[in-house]
């Protein structure tokens, strides 16, 4: 290493001097190789303020000049560019390689003209930012006094000692206990992201296991891989249960017995199957009871879906007060009260009820549909009622002794050799056949009235029906009958009136039969409708759905004509309104730039810039660094386009000048310049588009 001596009496200054003085520098910032980008000093946040200070980003120590008006999150980037300065003989080369920093919202994403790559940067947040002592030496060692509230360690730690923690433990993975020579490992872990367990047992297999359903909140026993038990907010589900008693809310279960111990009343009850599926309504629920060796049908079941009760044994009822059939629903004056006891087959057919069987009536029946009804009375059997014979009163249909015996008394005897002459009738009868002679007799019509008709006169009558017109005539017949009654025939009213439904294409035909053509006969049924053709309407009107689109005019003055009766503008006479953007500012490019003061503006299809920029404000070196950008609101230029701006100076090195250039299509504006370095200058451009 050397070091610069400078003794008293003076000395010259060589480049050499100043590369030593360089690497000694550069010596320190190798220290923070491998180093994440991070703040060596100052930079301190105050509101919206951010004070000046010295960063290590992109592999070099830079210098940050602060910012005055953040806000977060904010971006210290690196800001590289070379500078050019005079060598011998007036010859400009790069001289400084500039390693600065900047600032801003965001990042660039264009490539850094030094390195071609994306500018690396900072993140500075309102509470944090990368600092030396967490970015290095957090890098290297544990801080007993760190300034953040978590460190890192990327490799395993082992420590020899007793952990004593006096908040908590947090594992990203699992948590391990497992005493030192023995297989056996005490393990918490998350299995899946809401499953958590803790298991006990050896390296190779879990004995036991505690599982905790987060996003089910249960709790879940497992023994060699089975589950023993289930614990949610509400229920416990045990794979095998053995107690001697249990006791369950009102209930108690010891021996063969279940009982209600609870409730202090006569009303204590045990329900069964009061709701069903978790504990629900949705589902319906049956109850059986066998005979403890598997029968195949229970001895009694309860089936909840049909509201049924079913014995499949003999049903012993042993009550004074025998079986009651109770209609819970109705009185006994509704017709629909009722309650049946039914027989049948092993198929379901009803073989005989006994009951109210129809809800019209409030009748008490009793059907055998598989044969007879017995009665086997020890003495009688007594009806107090009437009795009826499908429907009828026997009252009505078999005679009484009495009415028998009055009956007989008034009969007629027949006499032998007396007939109908002989007055052996009432005489209400004997006018009523002395009366039959008074109708049409012997062939000689008298009025209507209680009598009889021959067969002859019925055959002369029906020889005067129209028979004919029912069997149908032949056409001289119709034609003959319809003169007679003054009507057309189908045929004549065919030809001589035109159809309701056709009735102008009837006419049509008709003309056309006399000698016309069609086109002739269609004209003349429009002269007598005084109607328009298809072809004058197309020829003389403008349709309403084309938009005047079908309106063809011979010329421009028939056409500006139409335009003045419409109230509209030829649209030859009169130029489109002009394009005009207002004055916009152009668009930075990145942050390094500074469009504030430059301005554009488009009228039709000439575009003016004019402004004010200052050199060192440009995103890239001085040989073609941008200065602005021309918003998507105004075109670029069709060609390329130059313009120079240039200060007077003594000294001829600095009169070179600034050239701006944009090029064809492009809506960049670039910078050439020597010696203008960080000038404010004017410039301005006027171009068509």
């Amino acid at each position: 290493m050397k070091e610069f001596i400078a003794e008293p009496g003076g000395r010259y200054t060589y480049a050499d001097d100043i590369i030593n003085l360089q690497d000694m520098v550069l010596a320190v910032g190798s220290l923070l190789d491998g180093c994440s980008n991070f703040i060596i000093s100052g930079c301190q946040c105050q509101g919206a303020v951010i004070s000046p200070g010295y960063v290590w980003l992109g592999g070099k120590i830079r210098r940050f000049e602060g910012c005055a008006d953040a806000s977060y999150p904010y971006y210290i980037y690196e800001k590289n560019s070379n500078e050019s300065v005079t060598y011998a003989n007036e010859v400009n080369k790069r001289g400084r390689a500039c390693y600065l920093a900047s600032g801003g919202r965001s990042v660039p994403d264009t490539a850094d003209p030094v390195t071609g790559a994306l500018a690396q940067f900072i993140e500075v947040t309102a509470d944090y930012a990368p600092r030396l002592v967490d970015q290095f030496f957090g890098r290297y060692a544990l801080m007993t006094d760190s300034p953040f509230a978590r460190q890192t360690v990327r490799k395993d730690l082992l420590l020899t000692g007793t952990l004593t923690v006096e908040k908590g433990i947090e594992s990203k993975h699992s948590l391990l206990v497992s005493p030192t020579g023995s297989k056996k490992i005490l393990r918490g872990y998350f299995s899946e992201a809401s499953v958590a367990r803790l298991e006990a047992g050896t390296n190779a297999t879990p004995v036991a296991a505690v599982v905790f359903d987060l996003l089910k909140g249960s709790v879940i026993i497992e023994s060699k891989g089975v589950v023993a038990a289930t614990f949610t907010g509400r229920l416990c589900t045990l794979s095998d249960l053995r107690s001697d008693t249990a006791r369950t809310g009102s209930l108690y279960l010891t021996g063969n017995q279940l009982k209600n111990i609870a409730e202090r009343s006569d009303k204590g009850t045990v329900r069964i199957n009061y709701d069903g599926y978790e504990e629900g309504t949705a589902y319906f629920r049956n109850f059986e009871v066998y005979d403890g060796k598997r029968c195949t049908q229970p001895l009694l079941q309860v089936c909840g879906a049909d509201r049924r009760v079913a014995v499949h044994a003999v049903l012993a009822v042993d009550s004074a007060h025998g079986i009651t059939l109770s209609d819970a629903d109705h009185v006994l004056t509704d017709a629909a009260f009722g309650g049946t006891i039914r027989w049948c087959d092993q198929s379901g057919a009803e073989a005989a009820i006994v009951g109210y069987t129809e809800d019209k009536h409030p009748h008490f029946s009793i059907t055998n549909t598989a044969g007879g009804i017995l009665l086997v009375p020890k003495n009688f059997v007594d009806v107090q009622g009437d009795l009826q014979v499908n429907g009828i009163s026997i009252a009505k249909t078999y005679a009484t002794q009495q009415a028998l015996t009055d009956g007989l008394n008034k009969k007629v005897d027949a006499v032998e050799g007396k007939g109908l002459s002989t007055k052996d009738f009432t005489q209400e009868l004997y006018d009523k056949l002395n009366a039959i002679a008074s109708g049409s007799f012997a062939g000689e019509d008298t009025p209507q009235s209680e009598g009889y008709v021959t067969t002859t006169q019925v055959a002369a009558e029906l020889r005067k029906k129209a028979d004919r017109l029912l069997d149908g005539l032949d056409e001289g017949e119709r034609q003959t009958a319809a003169g007679n009654l003054g009507v057309y025939s189908k045929k004549d009213a065919d030809n001589r009136f035109g159809r309701l439904a056709e009735l102008f294409q009837d006419y049509i035909t008709f003309l056309v039969r006399q000698g016309k053509s069609s086109t002739q006969a269609q004209q003349m049924l429009r002269e007598r409708l005084a109607a328009a053709g298809s072809k004058d309407l197309a020829d003389n009107y403008v349709r309403r759905d084309k938009k005047l689109s079908d309106l063809v005019l011979p010329d421009d003055d028939a056409r500006k004509l139409a335009c003045k009766n419409l109230g509209a503008a030829y649209a030859a006479d009169y130029q489109p309104k002009l394009l005009d953007t207002g004055w916009l500012q152009m668009s930075n490019s990145g942050s390094g730039t500074d469009t504030s003061k430059l301005f554009v503006r488009q009228i039709g299809s000439i575009v003016c810039i004019q402004g004010r920029i200052n050199t060192a404000r440009r995103d890239g070196s001085n040989e073609g660094g941008i200065i602005a950008v021309i918003p998507n609101k105004v075109e670029p230029p069709k060609y390329g386009l130059r313009t120079t701006m240039a200060h007077w100076n003594d000294d001829h090195k600095y009169n070179r000048g600034s050239s701006f250039t944009i090029d064809a299509g492009s809506r960049y504006v670039r910078i050439y310049e020597r010696g203008m370095y960080n000038t404010e200058i004017n410039i301005h451009f006027s171009y068509m588009t």
